[in-house]
């Protein structure tokens, strides 16, 4: 009974994304412009700033060629579910951010498994793009996405 309740659960989810991406997708052609990303993760549910926005496009363009398909929608989507499970998992404090401490406990997570203390630190610095002495969840999304796709963000720091 549980697994099918979950399978239900997911046809309920898929259904959903499906009819916000459709509405999104008013020309019917299968894809959107990258640059909608936005309103397709706040119908989502993801408000996020233009920044963090133009790197889960990144993500979600997963063929590179300026828009997203109903099935890099899903993708974008459960990579910003996935990064920010593991953000909640790393908020030992339960602030809604992380320090320093926390952010290295997700290193293995991250592909960072030997790293020095000195660039550890110049990591967490350079995430920390509001300057606050902490790590929020757009930041890690940010992080995260940098992280992964270094090849994709490219473009956004030529842009800059």
């Amino acid at each position: 009974d549980v697994y099918y309740v979950e399978f239900i659960s997911c046809v309920t989810w898929l259904t959903s994304v499906k009819t916000i991406y459709d509405a999104i997708d008013e020309k019917k052609t299968g894809n959107i412009p990258i640059k909608e990303i936005g309103e397709f993760l706040g119908g989502n549910g993801y408000e996020f700033e233009d920044n963090t926005d133009a790197y889960v496009g990144l993500a979600a363009d997963r063929d590179d060629d300026g828009s997203f398909s109903f099935d890099e929608g899903v993708f974008a989507l459960l990579f910003v579910r996935f990064a920010l499970t593991h953000f909640d998992d790393a908020d030992a404090d339960g602030s809604g951010d992380l320090e320093f401490d926390e952010l290295i406990t997700k290193f293995p997570y991250l592909g960072l498994k030997d790293i020095s203390d000195s660039m550890a630190k110049k990591l967490f610095e350079e995430a920390d793009i509001d300057g606050n002495g902490t790590i929020d969840p757009e930041e890690f999304i940010v992080l995260v996405i940098s992280l992964k796709f270094p090849d994709r963000v490219k473009k956004i720091v030529k842009k800059a």
